[in-house]
């Protein structure tokens, strides 16, 4: 995807591009320089829009909130808007309602295409500063979890963000220190303030994210939150995922593995998530751990996580796993045998390599295998309650073609708690005037030219293998379907809900 900037455009292309949504804020992150003459020149910064709950709190806390270690550097104190003076280099945060961050983004777009440096205006908690930059052409995705140069402008964010970077002219080498005292108390300025991987005192070897800005958006759906070997010889892959069950269902997910020896492609296996076992208590959680199996030691291990139909949504790596430590001493000018903490073995050979690949298979089908078995539904309890949990992915409406749908008028009770309008078209409908919640039309036709069963909303749904009365008489599998699927269902809904031959279903109110 390319996406060039117009002098007169104003950034509601580019939100549009980003597909932002009206809740979020967004979150200027700046590290600039002092000139002898006062004025402040970017060096890295970022204007990122997330969500509301990321700008209240500092970069480290909203890290440490999205992974599962703590940053010890970044105590719950740390403030989510600043202004550090450094000397000879300042850190500033603050966060822009939506208003403000399209007028702030109409500063770089205009200024950007003069060809002058641009020159924001104190404002908004931010000092003034300027920058020379140069207008980007294309969109890119930040992954934080794999080592590129623009990744270490979101260290602390720990979620993937697709943005521009708006690149500046080089400047000199720049240590900052790896603790500073603000307001009182010590922080890491560099992950816990600035959210930057930027060189400092504790790491100088840094790699630094590039001169200049980077302006993007926050994924919202689905992320990565890191990855940890298991077993004695690490039979096993811990993947840790995070996600928003309101924009996304866990079972729309897929976990790939790629593993390397020397560089080399060894082992690869895709994991969709709906072809596990997954609790409907965990399909709510919004974060969860799964344990894909691995070749073992010896590897780089990269891990995706995609959608469905393929779409990457963060990616890790490739990251070899810490298999043991090394610790090397010198008494008295005389080195002393290392101490070694961990596995000592050599990684495996050929032979074992080759068993290990045969091991793995058998896995894979067997983690498939239990997932079909549990899809399967007999219960009558367990597949309403499944169907209502469904359901509450929707978004934006709740189309429902069933043929059967209504023949009992308690089918109607499975759609009073759905927080969507719904539609219903159905063939069929029980003798008695059925009640009907308020949010929700319904029109049928006798022996209407219907046969699937699809439960649709925007970019998603399910079909259903049989109407809700049926459930319990024999077992019933509901199967996501895809985005493109769920356009052609809504066209076929469409068509016979506009349909003559259809009539609104009598109801008590």
């Amino acid at each position: 995807m390319t996406f060039r900037y117009q002098a007169s455009a104003s950034p509601g292309a580019f939100f549009d591009a980003l597909e932002v949504e009206d809740d979020e804020v967004m979150i200027v992150t700046l590290l600039v320089d002092r000139e002898d003459d006062e004025r402040l020149i970017l060096r890295h910064g970022t204007a990122v829009l997330a969500a509301p709950d990321c700008g209240g709190m500092s970069w480290g806390v909203w890290g440490s909130h999205q992974a599962r270690k703590v940053m010890a550097l970044c105590p719950e104190t740390a403030p989510a808007a600043f202004v550090h003076d450094g000397g000879t280099w300042l850190a500033a945060r603050a966060v822009l309602e939506l208003d403000r961050a399209r007028q702030w983004l109409r500063v770089l777009s205009e200024g950007a295409t003069a060809g002058a440096p641009v020159r924001w205006p104190g404002a908004d908690g931010l000092p003034a500063f300027e920058a020379q930059l140069r207008q980007p052409t294309s969109l890119i995705r930040i992954l934080p979890g794999t080592d590129t140069p623009a990744s270490s402008f979101l260290a602390s964010a720990k979620r993937p963000a697709m943005g521009t970077v708006w690149a500046g002219a080089e400047r000199p080498a720049l240590l900052v220190p790896n603790m500073v005292d603000h307001g009182g108390s010590w922080y890491d300025p560099a992950l816990c303030l600035l959210g930057m991987l930027v060189p400092s005192e504790g790491v100088p070897q840094a790699v630094a994210p590039p001169f200049g800005l980077f302006v993007g958006r926050l994924e919202r759906r689905a992320w990565l939150s890191d990855l940890a070997g298991d077993g004695p010889a690490f039979e096993a892959l811990h993947v840790y995922i995070g996600w928003d069950p309101g924009r996304i269902d866990l079972t729309d997910l897929v976990v790939d593995l790629e593993q390397f020896v020397d560089g080399e492609l060894v082992n690869q296996l895709r994991a969709p998530l709906e072809d596990t076992s997954i609790s409907d208590e965990v399909r709510q959680a919004g974060a969860c751990v799964t344990s894909l199996p691995t070749f073992g030691r010896g590897t780089a291990s990269r891990v995706s996580l995609t959608t469905r139909e393929g779409a990457l949504l963060d990616r890790i790596g490739p990251h070899p796993l810490v298999e043991s430590i090394h610790i090397g001493l010198t008494t008295n000018g005389q080195e002393q045998p290392p101490i070694v903490i961990g596995n000592q073995n050599p990684p495996p050979g050929l032979e074992e390599r080759a068993a290990r690949q045969q091991q793995v298979t058998e896995q894979v089908a067997r983690l498939a295998s239990l997932g079909a078995e549990a899809r399967q539904l007999v219960d009558r309890v367990a597949a309403e309650e499944r169907l209502k949990l469904e359901i509450t992915s929707a978004r934006e409406e709740l189309l429902v073609h069933d043929p059967f749908f209504g023949q009992d008028p308690d089918d109607w009770r499975l759609l009073d708690d759905v927080s969507v309008p719904v539609r219903v078209l159905t063939a069929k409908i029980a003798d008695s005037t059925p009640t009907i919640a308020g949010h929700v039309q319904a029109r049928y036709r006798p022996k209407a030219p219907m046969h699937d069963r699809f439960w649709i909303w925007r970019d998603g749904g399910f079909s259903l293998g049989g109407s809700p009365t049926t459930f319990g008489h024999s077992p019933v599998w509901i199967r996501r379907v895809s985005p493109a699927d769920s356009d052609v269902m809504r066209s076929v809904f469409e068509g016979l809900w506009s349909s003559e031959h259809f009539r609104d279903i009598p109801r008590l109110q």
